[in-house]
């Protein structure tokens, strides 16, 4: 589950937990640094394989790091809406937004460094991985304490559908995780049922969900503004009013 006190306890095993960086509010930059020095480490060294340049020619040289920041936000938006409209077993009592966009980030950075440093894989498969992961939870919804294990898991399934590499090993990544292989097939397993076996994924597909996320993000920000300018007015008129009252007294 998402924690208060920097670390995530996992569902799957109750007694383990996997200590995480404690979240500072460097780590928006530090992750968005840190996708663009690969970005120009994978040009230099040609890390990138031909499935992805051939697949993914856009993203692979066109990655906004500051597009995790608005992914956050997308997977908060998923645990409150299935937590609203019933898609959870139980309704319970979810972390404030602040901390929970704060756990997501810790979760997102967790996923990245192992993309990144454990799997040679370019950034932008955590984005094929989030977006396989919102048909997920448009069918079944989500739950704060399956966040990290989701994206894991379609992330893991993102790897396997789309790269060439051979460097995918179950026993690395529950050894990485502190889980069993058994779990890890138990989760795709049952991800891959949930959205149909329907991974296939074309590049604008991704920037089209990319996009959509951003346009809801300004969305937000205009009806907050707009709310914001309407209580000012009414504040305005009501001083205005109580004026014109004393006048009249």
């Amino acid at each position: 589950m998402l924690s208060t006190n920097n670390h995530f306890q996992f569902t799957n095993n109750p007694n383990t937990t996997i200590r995480c960086s404690p979240y500072t509010h460097n780590t928006n930059n530090d992750l968005v640094q840190k996708i663009k020095t690969y970005a120009t480490a994978n040009q230099q060294r040609g890390r990138r394989n031909s499935s992805y340049l051939s697949r993914f020619p856009v993203l692979s040289n066109n990655l906004s790091g500051e597009a995790v920041v608005l992914v956050a936000k997308k997977i908060c938006d998923w645990v409150v809406q299935s937590n609203i409209n019933g898609k959870n077993q139980q309704r319970i009592n979810l972390l404030p937004l602040e901390k929970m966009e704060k756990g997501v980030l810790e979760i997102l950075d967790t996923i990245m460094k192992w993309i990144l440093d454990d799997m040679n894989e370019p950034p932008f498969i955590l984005f094929v991985g989030i977006y396989l992961a919102d048909k997920y939870v448009n069918r079944v919804g989500v739950r704060q304490s399956q966040v990290l294990w989701l994206i894991l898991t379609s992330c893991i399934i993102a790897i396997k559908m789309y790269s060439d590499s051979q460097n995918i090993s179950n026993i690395n990544i529950a050894h990485k995780f502190q889980t069993s292989t058994k779990n890890l097939l138990k989760m795709e397993s049952e991800f891959l049922t949930t959205i149909g076996y329907n991974c296939y994924v074309e590049e604008s597909t991704i920037i089209a969900f990319l996009t959509s996320i951003y346009m809801e993000h300004i969305c937000n920000i205009t009806d907050k503004s707009s709310m914001l300018f309407s209580l000012i007015q009414q504040q305005q008129q009501q001083q205005l009013q109580q004026q014109q009252q004393q006048q009249q007294n």
